[in-house]
């Protein structure tokens, strides 16, 4: 989505649009759980960001162009836009390697990849955490933990 100055303010993942949701997960799945990673990253001061900084994310329901065709109103994740640029693994503080790390386990993502992280362009350039509708597996009713 773009600001009244047609700059990038926030990505609009529509429900509709999910992929590789098995038959138990119903659809939206990913969307609620884009915000319950950021709920539970939420820092404890307003203003703050959380442990793990994970972008500002909420349900909405938006109207959006799908190729050339504008839809109807469709429920989905809205999530603050993160300004970032290119990156390679060793730019990264062993700090932020470590935050994700924990919040990935702490939360059970099964998707963490290069694609998923953002290097910042601003707050010194740290990694941010995108992409969590694979949080939260439905796969774990089938594991037993030590």
């Amino acid at each position: 989505m773009k600001g009244l100055r047609e700059e990038m303010i926030a990505v609009f993942k529509p429900i509709q649009e999910e992929t590789f949701c098995s038959v138990v997960q119903k659809s939206g799945c990913k969307g609620d759980r884009e915000v319950a990673a950021f709920l539970l990253d939420h820092p404890a001061l307003e203003g703050e960001e959380g442990f793990g900084r994970v972008p500002p994310t909420t349900i909405v329901r938006a109207k959006y162009y799908n190729g050339d065709r504008k839809t109807e109103w469709e429920r989905g994740s809205l999530q603050g836009f993160i300004p970032n640029k290119k990156w390679k693994p060793k730019e990264f503080a062993v700090d932020d390697v470590q935050r994700l790390s924990l919040i990935d386990i702490r939360f059970g993502n099964n998707d963490r990849h290069c694609g998923n992280i953002l290097k910042s362009n601003i707050n010194g350039g740290r990694l941010i955490p995108i992409d969590h509708g694979e949080y939260f597996p439905m796969e774990w009713n089938n594991y037993t933990f030590i």
